[in-house]
């Protein structure tokens, strides 16, 4: 099953006038793919059909258990195959506030968190400013996307998206070649 922010948005439309499911169904989409649950939420913020206090908290509690249950999971396999090996990553208070806002480290650098035995209550010190600071920038920036091109149809937010591609890999292609890593040419 493939769920993306769409998917989200449309669940959280549906129990728009059950307060208490709409929050668990945060709190679980949280788990699932956190941005895209918070895109999603803030889609709904600048809709007015959520308040910011629902949505910080119903943010702010999936997102701080899901870190707290990456910490738990590096705990729990500090056993077997991964005792018998040797690990260079042990992340630092850095890192946990790094990680928070880099997509892609959260998941390597909280679970290295729990399997190494950082302190956990310095691991929730650390982590819950984090995600409060994070949630709220990225609920505030998306009502005020969301507000502010309102007038944009569908179809020129997938043309933004193909030009966003675009560039994307024409930025990759220029990085590769500069790199020496581009295609090989063949002398003339």
């Amino acid at each position: 099953m493939d769920l993306s922010q769409i998917d989200f948005q449309s669940i959280f439309l549906g129990l728009q006038q059950q307060p208490v499911l709409l929050f668990v169904a945060i709190v679980v989409a949280t788990f699932v793919l956190e941005d895209p649950a918070t895109i999603a939420t803030g889609v709904l913020l600048a809709k007015g059909l959520v308040s910011w206090p629902f949505a910080l908290l119903a943010l702010g509690v999936g997102i701080f258990l899901g870190d707290v249950g990456l910490y738990g999971l590096g705990r729990g396999v500090r056993a077997g195959f991964f005792r018998q090996r040797s690990w260079s990553y042990r992340p630092t208070k850095f890192d946990l506030v790094l990680a928070r806002f880099v997509p892609g480290l959260r998941t390597l650098t909280f679970g290295a968190a729990g399997f190494f035995r950082f302190p956990i209550g310095l691991f929730l010190l650390i982590t819950f400013p984090s995600t409060v600071v994070w949630t709220g920038l990225l609920l505030a920036g998306t009502e005020h996307f969301v507000r502010e091109f309102s007038f944009v149809p569908w179809w020129g937010w997938a043309l933004v998206g193909l030009g966003l591609m675009g560039l994307g890999h024409w930025v990759k292609g220029k990085f590769t070649a500069s790199r020496g890593g581009g295609t090989p040419s063949t002398p003339a």
